[in-house]
């Protein structure tokens, strides 16, 4: 019975472990540093070769802890498995049986693996910079526990028990803002963050199965099949309306005039959630960064991130849609602005400029510490960019434009039978 024992414990050890070779290469670069640091320590007898060879290894360690925390998700979980969930699907599984390949909550199994590696964190080595800080074993059972709860909210945000996804992940930003000055409220808070994103993988699973992205690539692939050959006048099976084709098909100028839309679109609330869900990361990490970096940081996120967004957000209009009298038929006409036309400029300019604006105005005048001003003005730019003007789809439909080509504009040819 013993015997029995160790061999099913020894096997779901091997179950959660990486393939070998992984293990080999983690074994490879932790080895290759403490074996340069024993060789050079000779060189600097009385004192310790230098304190970057074990910074580099702790470094490397907590990237390990990371990775373990991303992979016990990504394999176990049927969402990033595509063959696993097509096959799982068409079982009789459902919550409440175990998953075929393996669970995707934490054992006692994962504690001891985790833990095992976060013990070589407790180096009795001391460096010589008192200033460097070591991570402790403690810091490293955290990340790969953030980063097991943080992969794991991504699975349950995409498998619709959204509201349980944004509490894990606003848990662990709050849990990261606590970890310099109180680790143990860090710890606490990391906790129930992770059990937050357990409870929401509970209510995922009980929703199984889902309309995961895979299918909705599928979903499309098919419109795009019988779409062709509704345009080639051919017999299908499909019950796709012609409004329904995808513009890829459609070739110039049909496809920019279709009324097609990505059936996925993101709602208000999660707009606003997501906005603050940046800055509220944005300032977690700032609270970690030391002061010395804090400054260009912000700053350069204050001056250069409003553009980028703003960039992003003219180039999601396309370059098809001409305006419908060039520059000097509007001087001539007098008429400068085309409001109907114009308002594709105004989320972008918006974009633009109330974050430079109000961080000047803030930082110069009213003197907020760019540690809370930043966070504030990513969350005001992406706020901003997706709730101000028009939207793309609807500006294509509704804004007097001329149609033009632009430089990805392909046409595809088929004769028809």
């Amino acid at each position: 019975m013993t015997r029995r024992r160790y061999s099913r414990w020894k096997s779901s050890i091997r179950q959660l472990l990486p393939r070998l070779e992984y293990l080999l290469l983690v074994a490879f670069l932790i080895g290759i540093v403490e074996a340069l640091w024993f060789g050079l320590r000779g060189l600097f007898r009385p004192l310790n070769p230098p304190d970057i060879l074990l910074a580099i290894r702790d470094g490397e360690i907590v990237i390990v802890l990371m990775a373990f925390g991303f992979f016990r998700v990504l394999k176990f979980h049927p969402l990033f498995q595509p063959d696993y969930l097509n096959w799982l699907k068409e079982t009789p599984w459902r919550l409440g049986l175990p998953l075929p390949q393996g669970p995707i909550r934490l054992t006692f199994n994962d504690l001891l693996i985790a833990g095992s590696l976060a013990l070589l964190l407790e180096d009795p080595r001391e460096l010589a910079n008192p200033a460097w800080m070591r991570p402790t074993a403690m810091a490293g059972l955290c990340v790969f526990l953030q980063a097991y709860t943080m992969v794991l909210s991504l699975a349950t945000w995409w498998t619709m028990p959204r509201n349980f996804a944004y509490a894990a992940v606003f848990l662990l930003a709050f849990s990261a803002c606590l970890s310099m000055r109180f680790p143990v409220s860090s710890i606490v808070v990391l906790i129930l963050a992770s059990l937050v994103a357990l409870y929401g993988l509970s209510k995922a699973l009980a929703l199984f199965p889902w309309d995961t992205a895979t299918e909705h690539r599928n979903r499309i692939r098919n419109e795009k099949n019988s779409s062709r050959q509704i345009i080639l006048g051919q017999p299908s099976d499909s019950k796709l309306s012609p409004d329904r084709v995808p513009p890829a098909e459609l070739g110039w100028p049909f496809g920019i005039c279709s009324p097609y839309q990505d059936p996925q679109q993101v709602p208000l609330r999660e707009k606003i959630l997501l906005g603050l869900l940046a800055g509220f990361w944005l300032y977690a990490l700032m609270a970690n960064v030391p002061e010395v970096f804090v400054d260009g940081l912000s700053r350069g996120l204050l001056l250069c991130g409003p553009v980028f967004v703003a960039l992003g957000r003219l180039v999601a209009f396309g370059n098809n849609h001409g305006s419908p009298i060039n520059l000097a038929g509007r001087i001539l006409t007098f008429r400068l602005i085309i409001p109907r036309h114009d308002a594709r400029f105004a989320g972008p300019l918006s974009t633009f400029m109330v974050p430079v604006v109000g961080g000047l105005t803030g930082h110069l005048w009213l003197h907020i510490p760019l540690q809370i001003l930043t966070p504030t003005m990513l969350t005001i730019t992406l706020w901003t960019a997706t709730l101000t003007g028009p939207t793309p789809s609807v500006w294509k439909l509704t804004a007097p434009a001329r149609l033009v080509p632009g430089p990805l504009n392909r046409n595809s040819f088929e004769e028809l039978s």
